[in-house]
């Protein structure tokens, strides 16, 4: 299956009594996430699922990705550090998809690769992720690996 991990467009910062999962995207974050859609399409890449975290701006990003999607849904295992639930989550759909997007969180989603990569958080600072960055992964449940990664710079030039 091909599996795309991507973190979340730029939220506005966090204010002084605001929960940190209702932060919302900034104008800049509604940007990248046009500029993310323009270049998978342009690439003609489209997932058959795209599953999100449930925190605000993981949604709005997830939700400005919906034409390059057949199916959305919302899922706590994003809204957490990586779990034996969430690689379970994975495989399971590896059998049933050719392809899935998942929108998290930073430090989540580096940990999730190095997870998936390596069979170990260890290395979670090797997959730094900038805001609306993707990383391609060819995944089964017996090995993993990397097929391309793309910065929100280099998507800019692509869209």
């Amino acid at each position: 299956m091909h599996l795309y991990l991507l973190r979340h467009a730029q939220a506005e910062i966090l204010e002084p009594g605001q929960q940190d999962q209702d932060r919302k995207l900034t104008l800049k974050g509604h940007e990248q996430t046009k500029v993310l859609r323009r270049s998978l399409q342009n690439l003609e890449i489209d997932f058959d699922a795209l599953i999100s975290s449930p925190w605000r701006r993981a949604r709005q990003t997830a939700s400005g990705l919906e034409s390059v999607a057949d199916h959305l849904e919302i899922s706590d295992l994003l809204a957490t550090a990586p779990s034996q639930a969430l690689l379970r989550f994975i495989a399971e759909r590896s059998s049933q998809l050719e392809s899935m997007a998942l929108v998290g969180h930073q430090p989540w989603m580096g940990q999730l690769t190095s997870l998936l990569l390596t069979g170990s958080v260890d290395f979670e600072m090797a997959f730094e992720y900038k805001k609306c960055s993707l990383y391609a992964l060819e995944y089964t449940p017996e090995h993993t690996y990397l097929r391309f990664v793309l910065p929100s710079g280099v998507l800019r030039r692509l869209s």
